[in-house]
């Protein structure tokens, strides 16, 4: 039997086409992620490192004993305040933005006040929840001075004003806030 031109060519670029068509691929399903939210409370600074002071000693000594504490405050799911209080007292806060596990931070701390000067801290810097109960971060210090009683503040640091510093530090969740009553 005998086929007509036409059928033989339709055929012919069927059988092409179907050559030339890539393989159906199977699609992997995309893996839906929780976003992670870290717990709210006071959380052990289990480790601190200073990797560099030019500042005289004013970002502290290095510690691995988990003897210092700090409140971490949630806002919302983008903004969050880290709250250190010190032995005399005195309370300094750093607030925070992230993005996921990733955040920076900044804040500044006057250190010391006498007459019409001031010496403050200023922090910046960033780090990364490993977890909704762990983090990892690194803040650089800038330590300033205005006033008229400056250079006592340097000859006491033993450093020029301004002077920086890095700090590292890992922290992990210790308990939750206190409840008022």
């Amino acid at each position: 039997m005998r086929r007509p031109l036409p059928f033989l060519l339709l055929s012919l670029c069927v059988a092409c086409a179907q050559q030339d068509s890539p393989a159906p691929q199977s699609v992997e399903p995309a893996i839906e992620v929780e976003p992670l939210q870290p717990v709210e409370g006071v959380w052990s600074v289990d480790s601190r490192s200073v990797l560099r002071d030019e500042c005289g000693g004013l970002l502290g000594e290095d510690a691995e004993d988990n003897s210092d504490t700090m409140d971490l405050l949630v806002w919302d799911d983008e903004a969050f305040t880290i709250g250190f209080a010190f032995d005399d007292g005195e309370e300094f806060e750093v607030d925070c933005l992230r993005e996921d596990r990733t955040f920076t931070c900044d804040g500044t701390l006057d250190v010391y006040e006498i007459s019409d000067t001031v010496l403050s801290l200023t922090w910046t810097g960033g780090g990364e929840f490993t977890a909704e109960t762990a983090l990892s971060a690194t803040l650089d210090a800038t330590a300033s001075c205005k006033g008229s009683l400056c250079d006592v503040a340097e000859d006491f640091l033993e450093t020029a004003l301004p002077c920086d510093g890095t700090m590292a530090l890992d922290a992990s969740f210790l308990e939750q806030f206190a409840e008022e009553g």
